[in-house]
């Protein structure tokens, strides 16, 4: 929490109000081996809007509300390229593509899967309807 504390001491000031902030570790916000809310609490009163993690090796979708007027989106990324002995079974390689729209305001997070070691990448469809799930989510920021 210090260092977390440091570091946001230096975005502190009106020169990054207008900047999208994204916020980037290893560990994810959810589970066993979660971040404290204490840690996504700071960076969202910071006014940071993005949280991308891994270690999980899954691909998820997460909102870490911080009141009813702030909070945090949560990107899990999935397993691109670990050796063979870290992946999950059950978990296909995954990965995410993120396209940032200014003008819109707006995050849209492709999903890219590979089943196969020596596979093609392709499309995951696993966001939205379960019975017509699309390759990709929305975030309105």
């Amino acid at each position: 929490m210090d260092a977390l504390a440091n570091a946001l001491n230096h975005l502190i000031g009106s020169k990054y109000d207008d900047w999208l902030k994204i916020a980037v570790s290893h560990h994810p916000v959810t589970g066993k081996e979660m971040m404290e809310n204490d840690f996504m609490d700071l960076l969202t009163v910071h006014g940071f809007k993005i949280y991308i993690h891994g270690h999980i090796h899954q691909a998820i979708e997460e909102f870490h509300k911080y009141d009813d007027e702030k909070g945090i989106f949560v990107i899990g990324a999935g397993t691109f390229g670990a050796p063979s002995e870290s992946q999950v079974k059950g978990i296909l390689l995954q990965y995410n593509l993120i396209i940032y729209d200014s003008k819109k305001g707006s995050i849209i997070v492709k999903t890219r899967k590979k089943e196969k070691i020596n596979g093609a990448w392709s499309a995951d469809a696993r966001w939205g309807d379960k019975n017509k799930p699309k390759p990709q989510y929305t975030l309105q920021l």
